[in-house]
């Protein structure tokens, strides 16, 4: 039987929590901070409902007291399937060999005396070291492939007897002959035991072969859907193999024609080469009652020992289920977005999306700045509304001290469902991300880059399932971070090439943004939904000397776009008040009537987006940690980290408090590309001292203001994995 690997269930029934009384929880979804809705608004929204499809898994029935065996994935053709198992394929080896140093596994397995006289295909399976599953059993991945070919006869002269011994020594080379080993390279294991299977492919025997699955309650109205496809077919000899799907009746009954013990839902007769095929079979004979399934083969003719296995694609009862309507609350951070790429804010043409749903419906606030220019310590902010050297984790070494809230743990705690789709690597759950988080799904690739980023797509798959309870649901991708390679960018061809490139990663975000929004239409109650699109920080291409982002604070770094849609927020507003990351949090909890946690730093805007109301924010700081600057030639600089800014209105301030102290000063509204210092004048402006009085006292305030020293961290493997391909572990 071919092994399973760990898949997660699509059946997202366990995801309600009644953790709060009914009518407290719809109040809570009142995205509104002033007046609850009138109580006849209240039930019009409980009624909300949408037909949402339901899919139950067939998963192998484990042997006694065992979990049952869940899905892998085959390659078929030039495409990869879902597959609950394989009839038609016999197991030549499953034995732990020691990976050495660098991924080398050397593999083998012996071919029975019976199958040593024809050649085989055989598929090498490996534990995978970065998948598994709760109950620590093992998970097992296509990893390669052998060939068997079997060994040939020596030459006999016509009419001899005789045969050279020196050639052929017929105990000796049969037993060679039937043995087949290989050594592969695999980067990614780990020095020691390794579990391996060797699958022979298409090794019928004459009788029937079949998987059973676990039981599965029939529902009325639903459809059987899988597909096969023959595993291992030889064109030259293609021997038919029969293929049967049946339900067999568990538990007791009168077996008659209208409760038959055993109902045939598929009967075929298939030869190769074959393609593909998908099956949808009705089940209304079977509705109401509780089914085992069946898949069976044997060949119809023929060498039993030629015909191909049958490769049996995931299968799934599915049915339609009428479900309430929820509010959503989606807020969608793209990694490395500046605002010079977003059609709202300059004329670009990369996002035709984001400018489509916020232009005229949504709220721009067109001066939202970040609190940190690297990612960590940004989005740290962006969950507690706290400065970064308040919440102290500022790099790669530190976690968020337990005593600190999150926007995470305050929604859940007011009855929301909450959910988080990362790539890893910056948002590692190991810094504290997770916390407040029903589910925190990091994906599976073990680095980060532009084409490895999946976190929408997977979001968006998660949420065509997802139905129940209020949603509050947070993205983060890489996909619009650009890949800085050091090349000498001092040819202004090379920069132009460079932010080119870029552009195609946002517009390519800007369709998978479009297609996750897509996914919530005819599910949510629209008018309680909130969307939230920004960034953590911007990204530079040398516009004063270096590339990358984390260690200047110029506004191609320090300024992100922050759109808002959705709730109370007010349709077609272009806000100039000067905001942050660090007011998001406050903001999302007022836009949805729950508590802010005492101490949060950051300031609501609700009033002004949502009644245009003026808006008094503080002087916002930003900080600068990381240690290496990659410059225009392509090298790297280690500069003297920290630097801190300030901003008030159009004025800024740059603190560099690692190079003796030096300060800059910009006024943006006469220079926006911040070219003319007015703090080297020999007079500068009179705001000038103030805000570089202020700006050098908060690393002090700061640190007084911190609550609990944040924790040392330890990374698994796959995270370090990530941070070391993003540029960022120490």
């Amino acid at each position: 039987m071919l092994r399973m690997c760990h898949t997660r269930s699509i059946f997202h029934r366990t995801f309600a929590r009644p953790s709060v009384p009914r009518v407290r929880l719809l109040l809570s979804l009142l995205l509104a901070a002033a007046s609850p809705l009138p109580a006849s608004e209240v039930a019009q929204a409980r009624e909300q409902t949408f037909r949402f499809p339901i899919r139950r898994e067939l998963h192998v029935a484990g042997a006694k007291g065992a979990a049952p065996a869940t899905y892998t994935r085959e390659k078929i053709g030039d495409s990869m399937v879902s597959v609950l198992g394989v009839t038609g394929r016999v197991v030549l080896s499953r034995r732990a060999m020691w990976a050495d140093e660098g991924g080398q596994l050397f593999v083998e397995a012996t071919i029975p005396e019976s199958m040593a006289a024809r050649a085989h295909d055989l598929d090498v399976y490996v534990e995978d070291p970065r998948r598994g599953r709760q109950d620590q059993t093992p998970s097992l991945s296509l990893r390669g492939s052998m060939h068997y070919e079997p060994a040939r006869k020596p030459y006999e002269e016509p009419g001899t007897q005789t045969v050279d011994e020196e050639v052929y020594k017929p105990a000796e080379t049969e037993a060679k002959a039937h043995r087949i080993s290989r050594t592969f390279v695999f980067p990614d294991l780990l020095p020691g035991p390794v579990l391996t299977e060797v699958h022979l492919r298409g090794a019928h025997t004459k009788d029937w072969q079949e998987i059973v699955t676990e039981p599965v309650d029939v529902p009325a109205d639903s459809r059987l859907r899988l597909g096969f496809g023959l595993d291992g077919a030889d064109p030259r000899n293609q021997v038919p193999v029969d293929l049967v799907v049946e339900a067999r009746r568990v538990g007791g009954g009168d077996d008659s024609a209208k409760n038959p013990a055993v109902v045939t839902v598929l009967s075929r007769r298939v030869a190769g080469p074959s393609r593909w095929q998908d099956v949808d079979q009705d089940l209304a004979k079977l509705a109401g009652r509780k089914y085992r399934f069946v898949f069976r083969s044997r060949p119809a003719s023929g060498d039993a020992a030629s015909a191909p296995g049958v490769v049996w694609g995931a299968p799934s009862v599915e049915f339609d289920e009428t479900r309430r309507s929820y509010p959503v609350i989606l807020v969608v951070s793209l990694d490395s977005l500046r605002t010079s790429s977003v059609g709202l804010y300059y004329q670009s043409a990369a996002t035709p999306f984001l400018s489509g749903f916020f232009g005229s419906q949504g709220a721009v606030m067109m001066q939202a700045t970040t609190q940190a220019v690297t990612t960590l310590p940004a989005h740290m902010t962006l969950m507690t509304g706290l400065n970064p050297s308040v919440h102290g984790v500022v790099d790669e070494t530190r976690s968020l001290a337990p005593s600190i809230p999150t926007l995470a743990e305050a929604l859940r705690k007011d009855g929301w469902h909450t959910a988080a789709f990362t790539e890893g690597g910056a948002l590692a759950r190991e810094f504290g991300f997770k916390r407040g988080f029903d589910l925190y799904d990091e994906g599976t690739a073990a680095e980060v880059s532009p084409q490895s980023a999946d976190a929408l797509e997977r979001a968006a798959r998660w949420l065509e399932q997802y139905s129940g309870e209020p949603l509050f649901l947070f993205v983060h991708t890489y996909r619009t971070r650009p890949v800085h390679v050091g090349e000498n960018a001092s040819d202004d061809a090379v920069r132009q090439r460079q932010i080119a490139a870029y552009v195609e990663q946002v517009r390519a975000a800007d369709r998978s943004l479009a297609t996750l929004v897509a996914a919530t239409k005819g599910r949510v109650v629209e008018d309680k939904s909130l969307y939230v699109v920004t960034s953590g920080h911007g990204e530079e291409f040398y516009e004063h000397g270096a590339a990358g982002h984390g260690t200047q604070l110029y506004e191609e770094s320090s300024r992100v776009p922050l759109l808002l849609r959705g709730g109370r927020v007010e349709s077609g507003g272009r806000y100039d008040a000067e905001v942050g990351l660090i007011d998001l949090a406050p903001t999302i909890l007022d836009l949805a009537g729950a508590g802010v946690p005492s101490g949060m730093q950051g300031k609501s805007f609700y009033r002004l987006v949502h009644g245009g109301k003026s808006l008094e924010v503080p002087a916002r700081f930003a900080e600068a940690h990381r240690p290496l600057r990659l410059l225009r030639d392509g090298s790297l600089m280690e500069w003297g980290a920290p630097s801190y800014s300030v901003r008030e209105g159009s004025h800024k301030v740059i603190f560099h408090a690692g190079r003796q102290g030096r300060m800059e000063a910009y006024d943006l509204t006469a220079d926006r590309r911040e070219r003319s210092d007015l703090a080297a004048l020999s007079r500068p402006p009179a705001w000038v001292a103030r805000l570089a009085n202020m700006v050098r006292g908060y690393p002090a305030l700061a640190a007084k203001t911190a609550r609990q020293r944040p924790a040392r961290v330890e990374l698994t493997p796959a995270n370090r994995s990530r941070l070391e391909s993003l540029g960022y572990a120490h």
